[in-house]
């Protein structure tokens, strides 16, 4: 049944291998919920209502993206939308915002059906095929030098400079630094020798010697099942002039975001077209990601952006929307 639904075989996987590639995806993509919940309170969002809106943004959507493009990339209530909600969209209207945060998800939720239309009409096709594909693999890029300078920041490699905004770490006395670097190191040995499950295993590797010897291991307790808050729209905002130039630059900000990374990470995969050009299922994720978006709102959180652990993912050998 799974083979006639996601053509494993015939993608040159195997169920195993999408079920072990995906559980990568999982793993990284987990402390996204945190990150997110943290940025979407400045706005308004209780934490524990950012934490569970997340989870269920992202199950949806990864649903929605397995069935309509087959694809093996992941999507995530993620970095970009959640800042442009928190500190611009969710401010009182004097300060430049749309006076709240039910306000904000009303944006987010047009933003997502927009996104939906815009692909159903065959714009969103047409502006992947005019946009040159060094533009495309150039947000990619940007994206993955992003979340590289998150990471440095977490773990101390990289610090605040007022004089010339940032420094090195003290990589003297802050073992977490070092810690991250053996592991950097590990991983690349490990994806040049093709070791399957490389990212999995070093991720798990990290957290075990970090909670054995730095932070401890954290005490764990099961919560009771919890739908998420779900904010009442505003819709008096669609008579609004300044609520459409918010919604366009959302539009633009998860289009363009989706498409670079779409394009490098099916290259990574082998879902391009050679002659064309074109992503194999590529409609059907946006179709995903604009319907994603607009249930993300529904349940009080940004739209859904593409997760960076699907490169980890598609290197340990996901190739179909089984491993979402």
């Amino acid at each position: 049944m799974l083979e006639r639904i996601f053509h494993v075989h015939e993608r040159g996987s195997s169920i195993w291998a999408e079920i072990t590639s995906g559980l990568t995806m999982f793993i990284g993509s987990v402390f996204n919920l945190l990150a997110s919940a943290t940025i979407l309170k400045v706005g308004g969002l209780p934490f524990v209502d950012g934490i569970v809106g997340g989870a269920w943004a992202a199950f949806l959507g990864n649903v929605l993206a397995m069935m309509l493009s087959n694809l093996p990339i992941a999507v995530v209530a993620g970095s970009g939308p959640n800042l442009t909600v928190a500190y611009t969209l969710a401010l009182p209207t004097k300060f430049g915002g749309l006076g709240g945060y039910a306000a904000a998800m009303t944006c987010c939720m047009v933003s997502g059906v927009c996104i939906a239309a815009l692909t159903a009409v065959g714009a969103i096709s047409k502006i992947e095929t005019i946009m040159p594909e060094s533009l495309k693999l150039g947000i990619c890029v940007g994206i993955g030098l992003l979340l590289a300078f998150v990471g440095m920041q977490e773990v101390g490699m990289v610090v605040n400079n007022p004089n010339g905004l940032l420094e090195a770490g003290d990589f003297a006395h802050e073992p977490r630094i070092w810690l991250t670097l053996g592991a950097l190191m590990l991983l690349t040995l490990m994806t040049a020798r093709k070791i399957k499950g490389a990212t999995m295993v070093c991720m798990i590797l990290v957290t075990i010697v970090d909670w054995s010897f730095l932070d401890g291991w954290p005490s764990l307790k099961v919560e009771p099942f919890k739908f998420p808050h779900v904010p009442r729209p505003d819709f008096t905002l669609l008579r609004v002039p300044k609520f459409w130039i918010q919604v366009l630059a959302m539009v633009m900000l998860v289009v363009f975001d989706a498409m670079g990374c779409i394009l490098g990470m099916a290259k990574l995969a082998g879902r391009v077209d050679p002659a064309t050009g074109t992503v194999e299922g590529g409609n059907g994720f946006f179709y995903a990601v604009g319907l994603g978006s607009s249930l993300a709102a529904v349940f009080g959180v940004s739209p859904l952006v593409v997760a960076g652990s699907s490169a980890a993912g598609i290197m340990d050998g996901a190739r179909t929307g089984l491993s979402t």
